[in-house]
């Protein structure tokens, strides 16, 4: 008899034929996967570990099948839901750009810890507050003329922040310190005179006049200013896997020590200079909390901390600890082993066995040359070098013919230094044309704009052609042409 079962409101008959039709297209060795990131089906031949990892409800598959579970589950038919499976993703790692990892790390940390959060919020209302109106701007111009403060002493306006912008960070706390003094009166001008304002400004005031919101800033200015280093050094497009390693981990151990009682000193003593010069408040602690009786009760706070150790165990400490965790954990995804082998190889001596075993099989080397190549080579680096660094071996390896001498060596380290660091380079393109398609620009075709955008995102080349040449190469001497080019200097 032929008995038609209902799932999820599909007839079984129905079901049946797409599946039918649905083989004649798909190939028997494959099986369709979804990609969560591009919302797209990408065809990957099966393995042994992709077929044996989903466990299948067959109760609830009346194809008895996984491959078949797998289309009907993308193909919005249900509920064949596998159990205890993480759907493949495309290969290769999430972020290759260091860059990026850095200021993940930083946007984290302004949304986990809400001392953070708070004091960048701040910020970020306090610039959209006096930026948003004229007569407000000129507030704060005015105030700031009154005080005698010149543009070259220093910002002259509030900063903006933004998680793209990955400096906005430590210039908008070096403004907002600098022009502390002038914020504060043109807030309390506002707070007098503006009637349909004034609430905000008040509001503001009362955020920015406490000793929490002082030491915050000098406090997050330190790290930001230890970061920013480290963000612009890993935008370079010349940097390799070896200097971002090195410069990563040396990052990470100056925020180490900056976990210590005399740096924490140094900036509760600038926050109370700052405290006393604008006569605000001092600090007290908040009122302890009390867990319930039916929790095991007892005090949230300890009863013997005062409002220094306060500050130092649950803003300080506590901001530092997750910054470096966070930076540790985030960097360990470019943290590659086969690329620590042949930073192993170029760099270190003596060498691990292992390096060379791993760096042969990954690139189909001779590990005998390799080995001794390698060895040959630093026996005759360190006889002319006492320098033992990456920069200095490559450039003691492009001289001569050191290359033609160790043709297997002069290969790896073309590979170890192709490998991308970061793609800030790349990116800096979109803002390249942004600034060339403008409106004026509005009817430019394709290929001039391919033109002018290779112009300006190579101008460190294109500054440096000789413009003489190319009109040479148009001259009508040398080519008929109907008209005679010159070059004419404008400028004179």
């Amino acid at each position: 008899m032929d008995t038609i079962l209902c799932v999820c409101g599909v007839n079984l008959s129905d079901l049946k034929n797409k599946l039918t039709t649905a083989s004649n297209t798909i190939s028997k060795n494959t099986m369709l996967m979804k990609d969560e990131s591009l919302d797209t089906l990408h065809v990957e031949s099966p393995n042994k570990s992709t077929l044996s990892k989903p466990i299948i409800d067959t109760n609830r598959d009346p194809c008895q099948g996984v491959k078949n579970a797998y289309y009907l589950l993308f193909n919005g038919f249900g509920p064949y839901q596998p159990k205890n499976y993480d759907f493949p993703k495309r290969g290769g790692r999430k972020n290759v750009c260091n860059a990026h990892i850095l200021n993940l790390c930083l946007v984290d940390l302004s949304k986990k810890i809400s001392h953070v959060r708070n004091v960048f919020g701040t910020l970020n209302t306090l610039h959209n507050f006096i930026n948003a109106s004229s007569k407000r701007q000129a507030v704060f111009d005015n105030i700031r003329s009154k005080l005698n403060i010149k543009m070259k002493d220093g910002p002259s306006t509030l900063k903006s922040l933004s998680d793209t912008h990955w400096s906005s960070r430590i210039d908008a706390l070096e403004s907002l310190i600098f022009n502390y003094k002038v914020v504060i009166d043109s807030l309390e001008n506002i707070s007098e005179n503006d009637s349909i304002h004034g609430s905000d400004a008040n509001s503001l005031l009362k955020s920015m006049k406490t000793f929490e919101f002082l030491f915050c800033v000098h406090f997050f200015k330190d790290i930001m200013s230890i970061t920013n280093i480290l963000s612009k050094y890993l935008q370079s497009s010349n940097i390799d896997y070896s200097s971002v390693q090195h410069m990563t981990k040396a990052t990470i151990q100056e925020l180490s020590n900056m976990r210590c009682e005399d740096k924490f000193d140094m900036i509760w003593n600038k926050a109370n200079v700052m405290k006393i010069d604008n006569e605000i408040c001092s600090s007290i602690l908040s009122r302890k909390l009390k867990v319930p009786k039916k929790l095991v009760g007892g005090l949230k706070q300890n009863e013997n901390c005062n409002v220094k150790d306060h500050y130092k165990i649950n803003i300080y400490f506590q901001v530092l600890d997750t910054i470096i965790s966070d930076m540790k954990e985030r960097f360990k995804e470019n943290d590659i082993h086969i690329l620590n082998c042949m930073q192993d190889i170029i760099v270190n001596e003596p060498i691990k066995y292992t390096s060379f075993q791993d760096v042969n099989t990954m690139y189909g080397f001779n590990e005998s040359e390799l080995e001794a190549e390698t060895k040959i080579f630093n026996r005759m680096y360190k006889s002319l070098n006492t320098e033992n660094t990456i920069q200095s071996k490559i450039k003691y390896m492009r001289s001569g013919d050191n290359a033609v001498g160790f043709p297997t060596l002069a290969k790896l380290y073309k590979l170890f230094l192709t490998i991308p660091s970061n793609s800030a380079a790349c990116e800096r393109s979109f803002s390249c044309l942004r600034r060339l398609k403008n409106y004026l620009r509005s009817t430019m075709g394709q290929s001039r704009l391919n033109h002018l955008g290779i112009l300006q995102i190579e101008r460190e080349r294109s500054l440096n052609i000789n413009n003489d040449e190319v009109i040479k190469q148009f001259d009508s001497s040398i080519k008929p042409r109907r008209l005679n080019y010159e070059l004419i200097n404008t400028y004179e």
